[in-house]
């Protein structure tokens, strides 16, 4: 979900439940989304839906209006049925599913979020807590928008399980106890990840194919749960969740920080969910997460945070570590229990902390401001430059410059700096902001560079009319050919 309107707050979820939820239920839902704030603030809205399992029809009819009056969605479909049928047919499932949620300008924008809580017979109140630390978890990590990878979204949530065990009044285990004895989706944490790593799907594949997890059919550039069952990983589970966790501690152990800077903080560098700035040019139909290019969006925030070049570097040299690892190897670059127990005690201060974003100001409809020449966000290597078009005349695309202005990623537009000059009668669309050639082909845009055309990008008049003039417009005559079509 590329874009959010969730806002920073102190208040709980607001609980909306059938008939038959005791008040010891919601008192312990209640402990557990409090731990949360506590810990890194929470958003709001968010409605936290519990229904009781085999309850009657009557027992969940006074939910429907509130579920129905959020959830509906663009096509007029509301699935309140759909739940009180699973509750009835025996619950067991926990999730934050569908809450509110609007287009804009061609993109998709969350307005509230939404809480599943479907107890089992045998889940007792204290596991509707637990779940209660993981499934607000997500409402907080949608706040940053973009579309995040299954192992940072699964393992992040239960990492934080485990961060925050002891907040509950019952919890006894530490930070390390909880990784190695309980939680994900394995006989431990720890365990699940080893397992991973230790079949040939993990050890051949690595943590990159849990960047999406299958869908409906859909995996993006990952692989569907038989694919990963017929590599001798069962459950699949333990690569997103279980080893997203572990990734997630090797990464704050490699950036020598801390649990609470890669929640809480909004400097970039420092943090990493709160430093996020949306990648906005998804393809809903077909991209997963990993279409994110390089130096963009999450993948920026991540790096930036880990101190990686880029996503490749920080998989490899993860998957590297991770196919020798032991469970000493594991405890061993984990946050000791003391830190973890020093930093979960201070609430988290919401109105004063280095808290989330709050109201996104990279909003769908208000692209991210053009720079003026000179004052470009500059990652791209000299005389290199990703253009979305270069030369189109006036006379083609009267609109060009409007169209480049939408398309945020320091994209600008100005007179065409041809090779004998700037020409004032066409237009070039290019930005500086992409680092690699790699993260300007993956928007299908184009790097031009010297490599390229034997001149390259230049980022001002005089830098460019410095360049020599040896070389003919041809190149730049086939860009105009080749490049556009806008990709809007």
């Amino acid at each position: 979900m590329p874009y959010s309107e969730l806002q920073s707050t102190k208040e709980l979820p607001k609980i909306v439940a059938s008939a038959g939820i005791s008040d010891d239920v919601k008192a312990k839902l209640n402990h557990g989304h409090q731990a949360v704030v506590d810990f890194m603030g929470g958003v709001k809205p968010v409605n936290a839906y519990i229904f009781e399992q085999g309850g009657s029809d009557a027992a969940y009819e006074p939910m429907r209006s509130i579920f129905c009056d959020q959830t509906t969605d663009r096509y007029g479909n509301c699935q309140f049925d759909s739940q009180v049928q699973q509750a009835q047919n025996g619950g067991g499932q926990y999730f934050k599913g569908g809450g509110g949620m609007k287009c804009a300008c061609s993109h998709f924008v969350e307005t509230s979020a939404a809480l599943y809580y479907l107890p089992s017979a045998s889940d007792t109140a204290q596991t509707v807590a637990e779940r209660a630390v993981h499934e607000l978890c997500h409402a907080v990590q949608m706040k940053a928008g973009d579309n995040i990878p299954t192992w940072l979204m699964e393992g992040g949530a239960v990492q934080m399980e485990c961060l925050l065990n002891k907040k509950l009044s019952w919890g006894t285990m530490s930070y390390s106890e909880c990784l190695k004895g309980s939680g994900g989706r394995g006989v431990s944490t720890i365990q699940a990840f080893l397992d991973t790593y230790a079949s040939s799907y993990g050890s051949e594949n690595g943590l990159i194919k849990g960047s999406f997890m299958d869908c409906n059919g859909f995996v993006g550039a990952s692989d569907k749960f038989e694919t990963i069952k017929a590599g001798g990983l069962d459950p699949p589970q333990k690569l997103f969740y279980d080893t997203g966790a572990i990734a997630i501690a090797w990464a704050i152990n490699k950036s020598g920080k801390t649990s609470k800077d890669f929640w809480t903080s909004k400097t970039e560098g420092t943090g990493f969910w709160n430093a996020i700035v949306p990648y906005d040019r998804y393809d809903y139909k077909k991209d997963g997460p990993d279409a994110c290019p390089d130096g963009m969006g999450w993948k920026r925030a991540f790096c930036n945070f880990t101190g990686h070049g880029s996503m490749n570097a920080f998989y490899a040299e993860f998957d590297t570590w991770a196919r020798t690892a032991t469970e000493a190897d594991v405890l061993a670059i984990l946050e000791s229990d003391t830190n973890v127990e020093t930093m979960t005690a201070t609430k988290f201060d919401v109105t004063s902390d280095d808290h989330l974003k709050d109201a996104k100001i990279f909003k769908p409809c208000g692209a991210l401001p053009s720079p003026s020449p000179g004052q470009f966000i500059d990652n791209a290597p000299d005389g290199a430059c990703c253009a979305a078009f270069y030369g189109v005349s006036n006379n083609e695309n009267a609109n060009a410059c409007d169209q480049c202005h939408g398309m945020g990623n320091g994209f600008t537009c100005r007179d065409s700096h041809q090779q004998a000059g700037v020409d004032k009668t066409s237009k070039d669309c290019i930005s500086f902001e992409y680092a690699t050639e790699e993260a300007c082909t993956a928007t299908r845009k184009v790097w031009i560079s010297p490599d390229w055309n034997g001149f390259g990008c230049s980022r001002n008049d005089t830098q460019f009319l410095a360049k020599s003039h040896a070389h003919s417009l041809s190149m730049l005559s086939a860009l105009i050919i080749a490049v556009l079509c806008f990709s809007l």
